[in-house]
Parts: structure tokens; sequence; C-alpha cells
């Protein structure tokens, strides 16, 4: 059986984010101000939902691994905007990074999101 390639992701401070999943590169460049919005509002109703799955099973212990449909749904549009890949993750959830489902991280990519804002003409102004 080959090795599998290491998972990881990469916030720059630029904004961009680099995944690894499965082996497959993602590079996902800063989304545009109404892409930010749509994926903040997203994730807004993520933790919304949350809260309300929370509340129903009050100190019930979650696995690192509980990948919501909402989760991966989210990081399938995200990898498909953002880094414009039509396959975004593999379909197996065992091949899936534990840090997928992690709830700290959506606010870690919202703060890289808005690190450099969008300067004249669409481009960061860090550029």
């Amino acid at each position: 059986m080959p090795a599998r390639a290491a998972d990881e992701i990469n916030i720059q401070k630029s904004g961009e984010i680099r995944l690894i999943i499965d082996g497959e590169n993602y590079h996902l460049r800063r989304p545009k101000v109404g892409e930010l919005r749509e994926l903040e509002e997203a994730v807004d109703e993520l933790a919304e939902q949350e809260r309300d799955e929370r509340a129903k099973a009050k100190a019930e212990a979650r696995t690192a691994r509980s990948y919501t449909p909402e989760i991966l749904a989210w990081w399938r549009s995200v990898i498909v905007l953002l880094a414009k890949k039509s396959d975004a993750l593999p379909d197996d959830d065992d091949d899936l990074p534990s840090w997928l489902a992690n709830p700290t991280l959506l606010g870690d990519l919202r703060v890289a999101w808005r690190t450099v804002p969008w300067g004249p003409g669409g481009r960061p102004t860090n550029q």
C-alpha cells in the first residue's frame, strides 16, 4: 500500500490559503467582497446550526472527525469557488483530514481573508 501524502493547511499572510487533502493541492485565492460576504453568511449559518446541535445534545461529546454534511458542503463550495476545482474533495470521509471539522478553523480563514483588503481594480493592496 503506498504511503499517503500528508494533509495540511497553510494560511498565508496575503490571505491566500494552501491546502493539501489526500495528496491533492488546492490554492485558494482571496475571496472578493461579495464572495466573502456569502462565505461568511454560510459560516454564520454553520455556527448557528452548531449551537443548536450542542443545545440538543447538551453535554454529549463529539469526536474529532464529525463531519456534518453542512461543513463538507461549505468546504466543497469554497474549493470550487476559490480554487476553481470541480472535484472539490474526496468522497470518502476517511480520506479527509480531521482539521476540516475544526470549527475554529473557519474563524481563522475569515481572519486570513480579511488581512489584506482589496484595493482599486480588485487587487490586494499589498501587491
